[in-house]
Parts: structure tokens; sequence; C-alpha cells
């Protein structure tokens, strides 16, 4: 029984980081393309990733 639980939890986080993923890498697409000042400054690119980070924190 105590394998089934771990192998059921292994998978289910599995899930969620793969959806994590999937979301923040949209997120941060839809934001990147939004902003054309964006491209002049290299450090906006982490400003943006650590919005969508917090934002995906949020949801949770």
């Amino acid at each position: 029984m105590d394998i089934a639980k771990e192998d059921r939890k292994r998978s289910d986080e599995a899930f969620l980081r793969c959806r994590l993923g999937k979301s923040m890498r949209a997120k941060f697409l839809q934001r990147a393309n939004s902003d054309s000042e964006d491209d002049e400054a290299p450090c906006a690119e982490v400003d943006v990733l650590q919005q969508c980070i917090h934002g995906v924190k949020e949801e949770l």
C-alpha cells in the first residue's frame, strides 16, 4: 500500500511540475511579446521571469 501511495505522489508531483512549467512559459512568452521596450534592456527578461514565478506562486 505504501508503494502505491509513493508512486501516486511522484506522478502527481511530475504532473504539477509539467503543468507549472507550461504555465510559466506561456506567461513569459505572453509578457515578453507584449513589451516592446524589453528588447533593449537585457535585465528585463529576468524581471519578466520573476513576475511569472510570483504569479504562479500566487495561483497555487
